[in-house]
């Protein structure tokens, strides 16, 4: 919303506008900008990391499809519902 703010009153691109923020302490914690900053890029490493087992889990699903191994022994094998093996071997 900021962003959006910014580059609305001082009419600058909303590509153009990036934010910032720093945090004062909070009570006895004065790490706070640093601390938000590390959980922001360990969700990144997160969502990274997600979607790359997605992607692992529906090339050997499909590897075992291929291998006619039954959709619901696929989803006990991956941990899965055989509903979610069968989205992944639908789509690429």
């Amino acid at each position: 919303m900021a962003r959006e703010y910014i580059a609305v009153s001082q009419d600058f691109p909303l590509d153009a506008v990036g934010v910032d923020l720093r945090f004062a302490p909070i009570g006895d914690v004065d790490d706070v900008t640093d601390r938000v900053a590390t959980i922001a890029a360990e969700r990144r490493q997160a969502a990274a990391l997600e979607a790359e087992a997605i992607a692992h889990a529906a090339g050997l699903a499909r590897d075992l499809v291929a291998a006619d191994v039954p959709i619901r022994d696929i989803g006990a094998i991956l941990g899965i519902s055989h509903q979610r093996v069968h989205q992944l071997t639908s789509t690429r």
